[in-house]
């Protein structure tokens, strides 16, 4: 299986002993062929055209992305110019560079690298989302390895009730009987949920039972009951307010359903 463009990256920079790019940096375009086409650079002498390159790529990599620093010694030192070179170009050099109260920037570069931090931005709220998106929708899935273990406990507690019932005493099936019950309660998804996720719920007197959250997921759907359960964890006091969770979702969510239940 092949590498992805991002891990071939991560080797390449590993291997040259070299830290990777921010994220914002792999976004940023640089067109040569405009740049070598330019007329400004085509006055340019070698050493010339190698510090404007220079002085470009620094401005990236500045705390104000896109600007250099205003003190021209230091722009001198990022050219890698001798000071006598630098004197006889600077002048061609920072013409191609606009001042303003954070530095000087040249005009295509900083708009590719406005370009570049909103996509990065895009791609950083994007992955947010999904990770968001990815607890939500766990309250109601199980894997294969839960669905399988919650069979084989439900079936032999089933079996263990049969061979009491057998006998000719009732009370011990009335026990085992009780303890599926608490079994079952165990597996519900909605309390898991709301038992990591929802700190402030969790104050309330009353909690959820196994028989409650049947009743909900039947009534409601997984989304109206996710948005109450948010709305609920955000209102200030909660626990003061309200004594039972069951019956204060329930509430809040047939508002929202207008009596309309079913998923």
């Amino acid at each position: 299986m092949g590498l992805s463009p991002d891990r071939s990256r991560q080797l390449c920079y590993f291997a040259l002993g070299q830290p990777p790019l921010t994220p914002f940096m792999e976004h940023i375009k640089f067109y040569f062929e405009r740049f070598l086409r330019s007329k400004d650079v085509i006055g340019m002498t070698t050493s010339e055209v190698g510090a404007y390159a220079l002085l470009l790529f620094n401005s990236i990599n500045q705390e104000n992305k896109g600007y250099l620093p205003k003190d021209m010694d230091l722009i001198r030192k990022m050219t890698r110019l001798p000071n006598k070179q630098w004197q006889l170009s600077k002048t061609k050099l920072m013409k191609k560079f606009n001042q303003c109260e954070k530095g000087y920037y040249n005009e295509m570069m900083l708009l590719q690298v406005e370009k570049s931090l909103r996509k990065s931005a895009n791609n950083s709220n994007a992955a947010k989302g999904r990770k968001k998106a990815a607890a939500s929708s766990e309250v109601f899935s199980e894997t294969k390895i839960q669905q399988q273990n919650k069979v084989k406990v439900l079936a032999k507690a089933k079996n263990d009730i049969v061979v009491q019932a057998v006998k000719p005493t009732k009370s011990p099936a009335v026990k085992e009987v009780k303890s599926v019950n608490n079994m079952m309660m165990e597996f519900h998804k909605l309390q898991d949920y709301v038992e990591k996720y929802f700190v402030n719920i969790k104050k309330i007197e009353n909690q959820l039972t196994y028989k409650q959250c049947e009743m909900l997921t039947d009534k409601f759907s997984k989304e109206l009951i996710i948005s109450k359960l948010k709305k609920m964890e955000n209102t200030m006091n909660i626990s003061g307010k309200y004594s039972s969770v069951f019956i204060t979702l329930e509430e809040w969510c047939k508002k929202d359903a207008g009596g309309n239940y079913g998923k």
